[in-house]
């Protein structure tokens, strides 16, 4: 299970793109930065199909 205080942070994050994306304001560039929170890392978004065991 993730961390619930990361999960918020990207929650935030892919929230920021989709509403930018509606308003057609566009992230590029140095822009990117603007976004909240760091991108996921490879792998973090794919725990709830792991197997475990």
């Amino acid at each position: 299970m993730p961390d619930p205080e990361r999960t918020r942070e990207l929650r935030r994050r892919f929230l920021s793109m989709v509403l930018d994306g509606v308003a057609g304001a566009g992230v590029t560039g140095d822009d990117a930065d603007a976004l909240p929170g760091p991108p996921p890392e490879p792998g973090e978004l794919n725990w709830r199909w792991r197997r475990s065991g």
